[in-house]
């Protein structure tokens, strides 16, 4: 697989995690087909008959009952405003494996594989051959998502330490720490555990204190809070809200903490972690060898 940046394959899925809907296609398998589609480009746009990071034409999203952004009314613009947002690509492509999905492969079993073939061939065509390279890049992405040795460090209570941060691509806040790194923050704080509450003076999956969460303006959590200690727990203890402060903490404390000259996440996980006065100190080699497993398992090629 190509190197994940901040397109990283799985930053789709914890958006379905808010669906009421079943979901007849898991969450590994809608982000290995946004990976081979566009590399889960968030960004890319339209080309030609297809757009959005699913690479979905009108015909299909006509098919999935033509869902609109935010339930807006349809219009001349709700195909692409749809398509390009992950939420709403998301449920284009549940409705129609929901309406189409069969055995494709001849195995007997309706899995991912065949909702691939359907997503890439159509509902009539997807016993056709798969371009190798796509077929391959999709295997791959499949078996390295669904292999349970590789997430011996991460409870299976987050599943896959990066699944959340898709929720940051709805900021307009200029995101200083990538995609991937604020995923192994989380997975390295509290195995990305999102209802861990609070812990003496840290809460939330990211191990926020109340002084770091003030330090970066308190952001607000969605709705009313009854007082500063109410805002706080309610912020850090949700990943869209604890996402932000992070985010906000690094691009206020930023510099480099470990000598090397080049500001990356190795910095930022030792800003967040030992704080901005103190991040020149080591890291305990436990947490520090989590954070760089997790790592190098999703910046691998």
């Amino acid at each position: 697989l190509k190197r994940y940046k901040d397109n990283f394959l799985l930053l789709i899925m914890f958006t379905f995690l808010f669906f009421i809907t079943a979901q007849i296609v898991s969450q590994v398998c809608l982000g290995c087909i946004c990976e081979v589609s566009s590399g889960c480009n968030t960004t890319i746009g339209c080309s030609e008959t297809v757009c959005g990071p699913f690479a979905i034409t009108w015909g299909y999203w006509s098919d999935a009952g033509k869902p609109t952004l935010n339930s807006e009314p349809l219009s001349d613009n709700a195909y692409a405003r749809c398509v390009n947002d992950p939420y709403c690509a998301a449920a284009a492509i549940q409705n129609y494996m929901t309406k189409f999905g069969h055995d494709c492969t001849g195995n007997g079993v309706t899995d991912c594989e065949d909702y691939l073939r359907i997503h890439r061939l159509g509902a009539n065509g997807c016993t056709g051959a798969l371009n190798s390279k796509y077929e391959n890049r999709f295997k791959l992405c499949l078996r390295t998502f669904q292999n349970q040795h590789i997430f011996k460090m991460i409870p299976r209570v987050s599943f896959i330490a990066v699944i959340i941060i898709v929720l940051f691509c709805v900021y307009s806040y200029a995101q200083l720490v990538s995609l991937v790194c604020l995923g192994c923050l989380c997975e390295v704080s509290t195995g990305c555990n999102i209802s861990i509450g609070c812990n003496n003076m840290v809460c939330g999956p990211f191990s926020i204190t109340k002084y770091y969460w003030e330090d970066v303006g308190k952001p607000p959590p969605m709705g009313e809070s009854s007082s500063d200690d109410d805002a706080f727990h309610k912020c850090v203890n949700d990943l869209y809200c604890a996402g932000y402060a992070v985010q906000a903490y690094m691009a206020k404390h930023i510099k480099g903490c470990n000598g090397d000259g080049v500001i990356d996440c190795d910095d930022y996980v030792r800003l967040h972690r030992l704080g901005s006065t103190g991040c020149n100190n080591s890291l305990s080699s436990d947490y520090e060898n989590k954070y760089k497993l997790c790592l190098q398992t999703f910046e691998r090629k």
